[in-house]
């Protein structure tokens, strides 16, 4: 009968291999779907959510230096004459707020004072502190400010941004960070490296070349110190977009600089015409 003829069919040696065929594709299948879950994790999208801005208060100020310090210790070997730390050295001149210790200055240039003297470059790293002055923006475990805190036109300026990562991370791909900075004259410019302005920033005291290189927090810190343009303008602000996919968050921070007084009288001037 017909329900027999049906069972010699779906009995037959090609049945079978179908069978298992189909089997362990599901078990395949299975398989690399929880491999993907357990790896890929970090691959999640992180959207923006609202805007928060804060700025330190009149009680928190005690004077209007941003310090340069030095943390730990610096080995000495594995590197070329010019060493990472005095290339840090000379791209944080000394700025309108802020001043660089003078103890730091010697410690990073007494690391390659000999043509023949070697340095490594996987060094522990430098931190600039918080402003205990002036304008700094916190979102999240982001924080942002300038140096100098009011950027005048024409003149370049640095914007640092500063994480805090998980205390068990000991080095870190500088690619785990991606964003731009724009400002209201119109510059654009990628962090963590930008192609267009090589060499325009430094992580924890170490020149970014890309963003395939590693960095080893200080103090479960990384901070990152660009260099910026001197604007066409009297800038209003600067917007930072940034994403961190260790931290599985995704932030912006808007720097608001004081007008000058030379803006707020063309705007009168213009106003009264």
């Amino acid at each position: 009968n017909w329900f027999l003829r049906t069972a010699a069919v779906f009995s037959t040696t090609t049945a079978v291999s179908w069978y298992l065929s189909i089997l362990i594709h599901i078990v395949t299948y299975g398989v690399a779907a929880g491999i993907f879950y357990l790896v890929g994790a970090h691959l999640d999208v992180f959207q923006d959510d609202r805007l928060l801005q804060a700025t330190l208060g009149e009680e928190d100020v005690i004077d209007d230096a941003a310090q340069l310090i030095v943390m730990k210790g610096m080995p000495t070997n594995n590197v070329a004459h010019e060493s990472t730390l005095e290339q840090a050295a000379n791209s944080l001149q000394t700025r309108e707020n802020g001043w660089i210790d003078s103890n730091s200055i010697d410690l990073m240039s007494s690391a390659s004072t000999a043509a023949g003297e070697q340095v490594d470059e996987d060094v522990t790293g430098v931190l600039l502190k918080i402003p205990e002055s002036g304008l700094a923006v916190t979102r999240g475990s982001f924080t942002a400010w300038t140096v100098p805190e009011n950027p005048t036109p024409y003149t370049s300026y640095q914007i640092i941004i500063e994480y805090r990562l998980p205390d068990d991370v000991k080095r870190i791909y500088l690619s785990d960070i991606r964003g731009t900075i724009r400002g209201t004259d119109g510059h654009e410019q990628k962090i963590p490296y930008d192609d267009n302005y090589a060499y325009a920033a430094v992580v924890n005291g170490q020149p970014v070349k890309s963003s395939s290189q590693t960095v080893k927090p200080v103090n479960h810190k990384i901070q990152l110190i660009v260099q910026v343009p001197g604007a066409t303008k009297a800038l209003v602000q600067d917007t930072i977009k940034i994403r961190s996919n260790k931290l599985r968050e995704s932030q912006e921070l808007i720097l608001t600089f004081r007008k000058f007084d030379s803006d707020i009288r063309k705007e009168q001037d213009d106003s009264d015409r």
